[in-house]
C-alpha cells in the first residue's frame, strides 16, 4: 500500500509515518536514560566491611563483595525523616514490610553482654538473643538478613566467644527492644534491654549496646528443730560460709572460699533465710545456740541453685540439747541402782529411775553442776556416786552435748560355803549357820552344792557352823570392801572315808609289792654269787691238776 501522496506544494509527497517516528526515537531514548539511573543506583554502594560472627553475619570485603539487606520494621517506630532517608528513597512497603533497598541512612549496631555488677565483658559465646522493632519485647519480631554469598535469615543473634555480636544488618533508626532466650552459666536469663537508633553509623563505627545481665542468686532456708521431738528451736545464729572460690563469668571472684557470706538468725518458728547469694556450694555453721542447746559443731553442705518453678528446700538442722545422762550402777555386776537420792548445788532433789538414771537438761552455758549423793537403798554402800559436771560455753560437757556419765555403789558381800576335805567339792544337805560377834543367828540354811550370797552385813566378827557342831565353827571379820568375801567350812564325808580306805589299801598292797620285789633281787643276787664261788673253785681244781 502506498502510504505516500502528494503534497499540495507541485511535484513534492506528504510522508504520513514522520511524527511517529520522532515519537518512537524520543520514548528509546528516555528508556535508555531511566535504565542507566537505575544502574548507576544500583551500583552505588557503601564502602565498609563487618566480621564474621557466631551466627553466621560475615564481613562486607570490599564494594565488589556488598549485598542488600532486609528488615522487617513496623512503620510505627522509625522516623521518617526524609533527610537522612528513613522513609522515602525509592522503598515499596509490603504488609508492613520494607523491601530490599540501599541501606543508606540505617544503622551498624555491635552489642557487648556485660555484667550488670561490675560491668564487664562477659566473654562467652552462645548467649542468645531476639530483636523487637519496641521497647517491652511484646511484638514486632525482627528477621534480618545477608545476602553474600546466599542470602541467610536471622530471627535470633547469638554472642562470639568474645562476649559480642554484630546485628547482621544495619537497622532504621527508631527503639528496638533485646530480649535474652538463654543466659550463661550463673547468670539470669529474660532480662530485656530497650535502645534507640538516633543516627547513621557505619560499619566502622557501630552504634554500641551495652546488655546488662545479672547474676543469678537464690536464698538458703534453713530450720532448726530438737533432735528428739522436732520442736521448733528459736535464737539459733548461723553462718554461711563459700566453700569454694565464687568466680563469675566475667572473669571477677565474688566471695572467696571460706569468707562469710551472710549471717543469720531463727525466727520464733526455728527458721531463717539468707539473703540472695551467688549460685555455688556453701556451708552452714553454728555460731551461737539457743541457751539450752549445745553449738552444733558439724558443717551443713548445701548448694545454692537457680531458681526454677519448684519451691527453694528448706534445710533442717538438728539441735541437740545439753544433757547430763548419769547412772549409778553395783559395781559388782554393773546392774542399775534404782532409788538412790542426789541434790544439787541449787538444792534440788533428784532420785535414780528404774533404769539408774537421773537426766539433767535445760543447763546454762558456763556453768558447774554438782550430784551429791545424799542416800542410798539397802544394801548399798557408796562407792563414786558423787560427781561433778563442767557445761563450757558452747553447750559441751567434756565434749559431748549428750553427757553420759557413771557413778558406783557396793554392798558388803559374803560368799559361805561348806565342801568336803579332801577333793574340796561343795556338799549338799548340810545345814550351815552364820552368827555375828555377839553369837546372834544372822543367817541359816542348807547347802545346795552351790555358795550362799548374803549381802548387807556390817563390818565386823562372824562365826560360820556347820550341822550345829560346835567343833566345825570357824571365825572370820567381814571387811568393808566392795570385793566378795570368801568363806567355806570342811568336813568329813562318806566320800572322805572311802577315799581313805582305798588310799590305804592302795598303800598297803604297794608295801607288799615292795617287799616282794625286794627279796625276790636279794634271792637272785644271792644264787649269781654262789654260781661265782662254784666257778671259781671249778676253775682252781684244773689249775691244781695241771
Amino acid at each position: 500500500m502506498n502510504m505516500l501522496k502528494k503534497r499540495n506544494r507541485k511535484h513534492e509527497e506528504e510522508n504520513y509515518w514522520q511524527s511517529s517516528t520522532d515519537m518512537m526515537v524520543g520514548l528509546l531514548l528516555a528508556i535508555l536514560l531511566v535504565m542507566s539511573l537505575l544502574l548507576l543506583l544500583l551500583t552505588h554502594k557503601d564502602d565498609h566491611k563487618y566480621d564474621q560472627n557466631a551466627t553466621g553475619v560475615s564481613t562486607r570485603q570490599s564494594v565488589d563483595q556488598e549485598a542488600h539487606f532486609v528488615t522487617t520494621h513496623p512503620f510505627t517506630n522509625r522516623y521518617d525523616d526524609d533527610d537522612n532517608g528513613g522513609g522515602g528513597g525509592g522503598e515499596s512497603h509490603t504488609n508492613g514490610h520494607i523491601q530490599p533497598y540501599d541501606d543508606f541512612g540505617k544503622t551498624a549496631v555491635l552489642v557487648s553482654v556485660v555484667d550488670e555488677e561490675t560491668g564487664n565483658v562477659i566473654k562467652q559465646s552462645g548467649i542468645l538473643f531476639e530483636l523487637y522493632a519496641n521497647q517491652d519485647a511484646v511484638s514486632g519480631l525482627q528477621t534480618l538478613y545477608t545476602y553474600y554469598p546466599t542470602k541467610i535469615e536471622y530471627k535470633q543473634y547469638q554472642t562470639t566467644e568474645n562476649g559480642t555480636f554484630y546485628l547482621p544488618e544495619k537497622i532504621f533508626r527508631g527503639w528496638y527492644s533485646l530480649h535474652n532466650l538463654k543466659a550463661p552459666d550463673k547468670y539470669e536469663s529474660g532480662r530485656n534491654t530497650k535502645f534507640e537508633i538516633r543516627e547513621t553509623r557505619d560499619w566502622n563505627d557501630p552504634f554500641l549496646v551495652s546488655v546488662p545481665l545479672s547474676p543469678a542468686k537464690n536464698t538458703i532456708k534453713l530450720r532448726a528443730v530438737d533432735s528428739v521431738t522436732r520442736a521448733p528451736v528459736p535464737g539459733g545464729v548461723y553462718e554461711i560460709v563459700a566453700d569454694e572460690d565464687i568466680v563469675l563469668l566475667d572473669g571477677t571472684v565474688r566471695l572467696e572460699k571460706g569468707k562469710v557470706a551472710d549471717v543469720v538468725t531463727c525466727d520464733e518458728q526455728g527458721y531463717a533465710e539468707s539473703k540472695r547469694l551467688y549460685l555455688g556450694h556453701y556451708s552452714i555453721r553454728q555460731k551461737e545456740a539457743n541457751r539450752f542447746y549445745a553449738v552444733d559443731n558439724q558443717l551443713l553442705r548445701v548448694e545454692v541453685k537457680r531458681v526454677d518453678k519448684t519451691e527453694t528446700p528448706v534445710n533442717e538442722l538438728l539441735c541437740e540439747k545439753t544433757e547430763i545422762i548419769y547412772t549409778l550402777r553395783d559395781t559388782y555386776d554393773n546392774k542399775p541402782i534404782p532409788g538412790a537420792g542426789f541434790m544439787l548445788a541449787d538444792g534440788t532433789r533428784v532420785t535414780t529411775d528404774n533404769n539408774g538414771q537421773v537426766v539433767l537438761t535445760d543447763l546454762t552455758k558456763g556453768t558447774t553442776y554438782s550430784l551429791t549423793l545424799e542416800d542410798l537403798p539397802a544394801p548399798y554402800r557408796d562407792g563414786k556416786a558423787s560427781q561433778s559436771f563442767v557445761v563450757d560455753a558452747r553447750g559441751y560437757i567434756n565434749g559431748e552435748a549428750k553427757h553420759q556419765a557413771e557413778g558406783q555403789a557396793y554392798a558388803i558381800r559374803l560368799s559361805a560355803s561348806v565342801a568336803d576335805k579332801l577333793l574340796r567339792q561343795d556338799v549338799e544337805g548340810v545345814n550351815l549357820t552364820l552368827y555375828d560377834g555377839n553369837n546372834q543367828v544372822v543367817d541359816s540354811w542348807d547347802s545346795n552344792g552351790t555358795d550362799r550370797m548374803i549381802e548387807g552385813l556390817e563390818p565386823g566378827s562372824y562365826k560360820l557352823e556347820a550341822a550345829g557342831r560346835a567343833s566345825s565353827r570357824i571365825s572370820f571379820t567381814v571387811r568393808d570392801v566392795d570385793t566378795i568375801q570368801k568363806q567355806a567350812i570342811y568336813i568329813w564325808t562318806l566320800l572322805d572315808f572311802i577315799l581313805l580306805l582305798v588310799a590305804a589299801l592302795l598303800l598297803a598292797g604297794l608295801v607288799v609289792l615292795t617287799v616282794s620285789l625286794l627279796r625276790r633281787r636279794k634271792r637272785k643276787k644271792a644264787q649269781q654269787q654262789e654260781q661265782q664261788e662254784q666257778q671259781e673253785q671249778s676253775e682252781g681244781e684244773v689249775k691244781a691238776d695241771d
